[in-house]
């Protein structure tokens, strides 16, 4: 679950952290600051999130399509 999640985090990250503004990447920072087996279970669907821990930026996170980020930058390469 780890590498999934450093996959989904890191995808996230680079299609939105440089248009964040201070108090989003202040939301994403309380992101990473939570522990990865949370968040995993979040953004794989296995638990809720609980009310008092959901932001925007999680709520975009949650939204996120990471599988459309690898593929856009993945060329088939095979002779």
């Amino acid at each position: 679950a780890g590498w999934a999640l450093h996959l989904i985090m890191g995808t996230f990250a680079e299609a939105n952290v440089p248009q964040m503004n201070a108090a989003e990447l202040d939301l994403y920072d309380e992101i990473l600051q939570t522990p990865d087996p949370d968040v995993y279970d979040w953004v794989s669907g296995q638990k809720p999130v609980p009310a008092n821990l959901m932001n925007p930026v999680l709520e975009k996170l949650l939204a996120h399509d990471y599988a459309s980020h690898i593929h856009a930058g993945t060329k088939d390469e095979r002779p």
